[in-house]
């Protein structure tokens, strides 16, 4: 456990899980299972007018559904707590800035597989080298539609940047280099 992660109250029992929610005059009350009550207004999450907020069936206290005129929508405990609490709102981000530098690692690792300059990749999919460096750097907020058209265009998958095992660096030019374990050999 990092020590952010011991001082961070997203990281003790109950800060995820709803206890209960109520609608109390124009907001909606939540209360968490670590004693936390927060109250939003359901305008936050596109609820205009009269409105019912229940827990959400099947979510296991991680969710609660707010039905209006004619819309219900599923909130989950991650949205309640980032438009309540500023500091988790800004975890959530740095978290989201760390994924996009994980993907691009992972697709600058599969593009060096593939044999694949930057230049040529960025040709192939009709977009500037620096752009695709920026990507590939986890500085520039990634589309989904952008990850696809690079994985198509090196004829790759998600699964081959998803997951625990995917590599964020390139083994074929780690063999090049005779490195073992980080170290050249």
């Amino acid at each position: 456990m990092t020590p952010e992660a011991r001082t961070s109250p997203w990281a003790e029992p109950g800060y995820s899980d709803i206890g209960s929610v109520e609608e109390i005059g124009e907001q909606i009350e939540v209360a968490f299972l670590n004693g936390d009550v927060v109250r939003l207004s359901p305008r936050r999450f596109g609820i205009r007018g009269a409105f019912e907020a229940v827990l959400a069936e099947g979510a296991s206290g991680l969710a609660i559904t707010v039905t209006g005129t004619g819309v219900e929508r599923t909130i989950t405990w991650s949205q309640l707590r980032a438009a309540a609490d500023p500091d988790f709102a800004q975890e959530m981000r740095r978290q989201d800035a760390e994924e996009s530098r994980r993907i691009g690692r992972r697709l600058r690792a599969l593009r060096k597989d593939r044999g694949l300059s930057q230049k040529d990749l960025a040709a192939l999919v009709g977009m500037s080298g620096p752009q695709l460096s920026k990507i590939e750097k986890g500085t520039s907020d990634l589309r989904f539609s952008t990850v696809q058209t690079l994985l198509r265009a090196m004829g790759a998958t998600l699964d081959d940047i998803s997951g625990p095992g995917a590599s964020e660096r390139s083994p074929k030019a780690i063999r090049s280099r005779g490195e073992v374990h980080g170290v050249r050999a």
